[in-house]
């Protein structure tokens, strides 16, 4: 009988997601480094209509304005090092699973960015920070 085995060896991996975290603290500072984001070199390079990109933000009232294409999820208020962990872990792992090209995580706060960085390192395997 032929073996059953799954040539595992044969896939080929998926490309890592490009993960930008950037802080800023207030509506208007929120909307200019999402802007910012979306007219760096490396994302006006892959732009197109068929590429994937998420913003997560830390922000509880304000609106931002991105793209058609771009899909803004908002995280609830909150020290996402402390009681809001589990939020940005949920919605990490759900966003991932979308598979998107970049995502932006826009926190409200320095500190919580020297926080959430080892954090991301659960997800090295599927995420590359720049």
């Amino acid at each position: 009988m032929p073996s059953q085995v799954t040539q595992n060896a044969s896939r080929t991996p998926r490309p890592l997601i490009a993960l930008t975290l950037r802080v800023a603290n207030g509506a208007a500072a929120q909307q200019a480094t999402l802007d910012a984001w979306l007219d760096e070199p490396a994302e006006r390079a892959t732009r197109s209509d068929e590429t994937r990109r998420v913003v997560i933000a830390q922000t509880a009232f304000s609106d931002l304005q991105a793209p058609l294409a771009v899909v803004v999820v908002r995280l609830a208020a909150g020290c996402v090092c402390c009681v809001g962990q589990l939020p940005l872990r949920v919605t990490l792992t759900r966003v991932i699973r979308q598979r998107p090209d970049a995502i932006l995580l826009l926190l409200a706060n320095e500190q919580h960015a020297s926080e959430v960085r080892p954090l991301l390192q659960t997800w090295s395997g599927a995420l590359h920070l720049v």
